[in-house]
């Protein structure tokens, strides 16, 4: 696992697009008329957020992507608001706005508020990287990163799969919610440094 480049920024929303294709949340976010672009732009202003941050890694195979920084670290700032807007305005169909502004609240509501703590906001493989290197990269990567800054990790998956996964490296779920409004259901995990 390296920290990624600007240059990286295509690799990463390559993967990270394919990896979130039939994710339940960027079903929501994003628009069906051309949904795989509107991936592609939810990636790339996470990457963006994240890589001010430092908080962007590709495997060694340019086959994976994590996008994870350290939360409660950095302010937001006018560069994150202006992007944020754009974002909106360009990706997220404007009919189901409210749902998902309430829908991404009660996320960012279940973290921990005045604690620092690494935080797992993409994490993906390319479906055809075979043998799958990437994901075990990543979690020695991260895992050494946790221990090296003495922080907890925390992510969130809306896919069951996902969630065995993270519970197989250690994870556990602290929280469950069930979006009734978007048909969602939400496992909030963390992992102790």
């Amino acid at each position: 696992m390296k920290r990624a480049t600007k240059k990286d920024r295509s690799t990463v929303v390559r993967v990270l697009q394919r990896a979130f294709q039939d994710n339940p949340t960027m079903q929501l976010l994003t628009r069906k008329k051309n949904r795989k672009r509107r991936i592609g732009q939810v990636i790339r202003y996470a990457f963006d957020f994240a890589f001010r941050r430092k908080g962007v890694f590709v495997s060694s195979t340019n086959q994976g992507a994590v996008i994870c920084y350290v939360y409660n670290e950095r302010k937001i700032d006018l560069v994150d608001v202006f992007n944020n807007l754009k974002l909106v305005v360009t990706t997220i169909p404007l009919r189901r706005l409210h749902a998902i502004y309430e829908h991404c609240s009660t996320i960012a509501r279940t973290r921990p508020k005045n604690k620092r703590f690494l935080y797992i906001w993409f994490l993906g493989v390319d479906p055809s990287e075979r043998p799958r290197v990437s994901p075990m990269e990543f979690k020695k990567g991260l895992f050494a990163l946790a221990q090296k800054l003495k922080l907890d990790i925390y992510a969130e998956t809306t896919r069951n799969d996902l969630k065995i996964g993270y519970e197989r490296m250690g994870f556990e779920v602290y929280q469950e919610w069930y979006n009734e409004r978007c048909d969602v259901q939400v496992w909030f995990l963390k992992r102790p440094y």
